[in-house]
């Protein structure tokens, strides 16, 4: 309701949990590393839920089972009681009224089947016969999978605004490994697609606030990066053990049960995981907030003198919103920003989820092994291209080129699926990029909704914009009936018209050149941080500190002179007006934890600062 009610907006404190980098509260380091490792582990099994499966309800030869008081064998009941298609080969689900009467040529629907006996245990298919007037079920079932993701973000959204986001990873985990086992010993059609339901809700609730929580760690200067290159890797390897299963001749139960295996790894959450500092700064939890910048900080190897120091600012500056928010309810600029934001990424991510579905079918379903490996290639030097494109290019042309091309690909395959004499090793090629690309577009637009929003907004802003993707998933997973019937040339005009709408609907957005996080100005950015993207304010930082360092190795002065300085207290020439520096003789720094700055001098009107720049860190 926060992104839609300005009411609710305004009363919101959107500034004080953005008004700090990571890297000066908590530092780099082993934290970030084993949260980013274990959400690229979250985004490889919601991909394996996701592939299960298509990998094992693949088609299969099947023909119209014989009376169980018939006594011939299957080449026999084949020659006279299955007729022949028009292409004349026999016929899948059709079978003579009177098999063996030459002058009866009616034609009756199967309502039993039998399967090709050296594949009937690799696919799903034969055990609950998914064919004929049945196949629409295996549609179905991967609709409600996907309906089970839509349904869990609105309760997400909720919970991981309200309750934070461990609860909700913790929770959702211990259900996803339960239902998990659950699936495995599903022996009805109704009770599978149930526990896949269950499953699909959990996988995508822990994907979803896993990869907040990772944005909300990082360095302000790398968290975009690492949340692309997360959701790429977690994709990249869930299609490589797809792929590696594809080629295994097994059992459908076995493939099953190793696609689905890693899910067992989602424990590891309960031993390490920890909350959000923003989060906790955001609902003003300043005790767990110390907890948790502290482990962190110890984690990473941080100076905990630093971290204190920050913590001591970034709790003066609560201080001083809590007594400028008022009560009554203003409607700002921000708020129609955060409206339009929240439905132009929804719609996006709309598009390239639908598109992503459409492409997975497709691979999944093409036997071509070098087609598969080619695109895992492509899908890891993109890992390195967003690495080089991340601060080379703004984040419009990083979130609208992979939308353009994927248009583009999307009507060069329309034409090929209907001019179909030139299908080989060009559309394979075709396919290649394709997939590509919408691994990529995926990766940048799911980034770009975490960078948008601020922490008080996030977790609804991702759930809202994540639902809407499970509705293109949902909506992809009914319209794949079209494959069936020779109409893929549908499927992908579509997929092209919702990414080029996408593309378009992107200049709309704000300008992001820069870091566009609501309510944040430039003035709140780390020294760290504006140093990646201009050189000069770097090196005065540098300058400055160093001049601090080479002053308190200088000998103390005489008591006379001493004793004249401190008769103009906060005069021009007053050492204590000197930013950064300590008074001479005094063991302490003011960003030490014993002496932090006092209210009075905090108060007092100043130039705009960050938060990060005011505290000078421990020698």
């Amino acid at each position: 309701m926060e992104l839609i009610s300005r009411e609710r907006q305004a009363r919101l404190d959107l500034r004080t949990s953005e008004r700090f980098d990571c890297n000066a509260l908590i530092g780099h380091g082993l934290f970030q590393r084993c949260l980013a490792a274990f959400t690229v582990l979250v985004g490889f099994v919601l991909h394996c839920h996701n592939q299960t499966f298509k990998l094992i309800a693949e088609d299969v030869d099947h023909w119209c089972r014989q009376p169980d008081d018939a006594n011939m064998s299957t080449d026999a009941w084949k020659e006279l009681a299955i007729p022949l298609e028009p292409d004349g080969r026999l016929s899948r689900c059709l079978v003579y009224r009177e098999p063996g009467d030459p002058n009866s040529t009616d034609k009756v629907h199967c309502q039993e089947w039998d399967y090709d006996p050296l594949k009937v245990d690799t696919t799903l298919v034969s055990r609950w016969d998914l064919v004929c007037f049945r196949r629409p079920l295996a549609a179905v079932a991967g609709a409600v999978y996907n309906a089970g993701a839509l349904v869990a973000m609105f309760l997400v959204a909720y919970t991981s605004g309200k309750f934070g986001r461990k609860v909700v990873i913790l929770c959702s985990g211990g259900l996803l490994v339960a239902t998990t086992v659950g699936i495995t010993f599903a022996d009805t059609y109704a009770m599978y697609v149930t526990m896949r339901f269950i499953t699909s809700g959990c996988a995508a609730s822990i994907f979803a606030v896993s990869n907040i929580l990772l944005f909300e760690v990082s360095p302000d200067d790398r968290r975009l990066l690492h949340s692309m290159l997360v959701v790429i890797l977690g994709i990249a390897l869930s299609e490589c053990w797809s792929n590696t299963l594809k080629q295994v001749d097994i059992s459908w139960r076995f493939r099953q049960a190793a696609m689905l295996a890693p899910t067992a790894l989602i424990t590891s959450a309960f031993f390490f995981l920890e909350e959000s500092p923003r989060w906790l700064i955001s609902k003003g939890k300043l005790r767990a907030t110390e907890a948790t910048v502290m482990a962190a900080a110890k984690a990473n190897g941080y100076p905990l003198s630093n971290a204190a120091a920050m913590l001591e600012k970034i709790r003066v500056e609560m201080m001083k919103k809590s007594q400028g928010l008022s009560s009554s309810v203003m409607c700002t600029p921000d708020d129609l920003d955060i409206l339009r934001r929240a439905v132009v990424m929804s719609g996006s991510y709309f598009s390239v989820t639908f598109a992503f579905f459409t492409m997975v079918e497709s691979s999944v379903s093409d036997r071509r092994v070098w087609v598969s490996w080619s695109t895992l290639t492509l899908c890891g030097l993109s890992c390195f291209v967003l690495s080089w494109a991340n601060n080379r290019f703004t984040r419009l042309q990083l979130v609208t080129l992979p939308f353009l091309a994927l248009g583009c690909l999307g009507i060069f395959l329309s034409i090929a699926a209907v001019v179909k004499e030139h299908t080989g090793v060009v559309v394979g090629f075709g396919h290649i990029l394709a997939d590509t690309m919408t691994r990529v577009a995926l990766a940048v637009n799911f980034a770009l909704i975490l960078e948008l929003f601020p922490t008080p907004l996030r977790s609804s802003a991702l759930c809202w914009t994540f639902a809407c993707g499970r509705a293109g998933a949902v909506l992809a997973s009914l319209m794949s009936m079209l494959r069936d019937i020779g109409r893929v040339n549908i499927l992908l005009m579509t997929t092209t018209a919702l990414v080029f709408a996408s593309a378009v609907a992107f200049r709309s957005l704000p300008d992001m050149s820069e870091v566009t996080t609501p309510s944040r100005s430039d003035t709140t950015k780390s020294p760290s941080s504006v140093g990646s993207r201009k050189s000069k304010p770097a090196l005065e930082h540098m300058k400055d500190t160093l001049q601090a360092t080479e002053y308190r190795k200088k000998k103390k002065r005489k008591p006379r002179k001493r004793a004249k300085v401190s008769e103009s207290p906060g005069g021009p020439g007053s050492i204590a007006s000197t930013p950064g520096l300590s008074s001479p003789g005094s063991p302490a720094s003011p960003a030490s934890p014993a002496s932090p700055a006092s209210p009075a001098s905090s108060a007092s009107p100043a130039t705009p600062k960050s938060l990060e720049s005011s505290v000078t860190p421990s020698p």
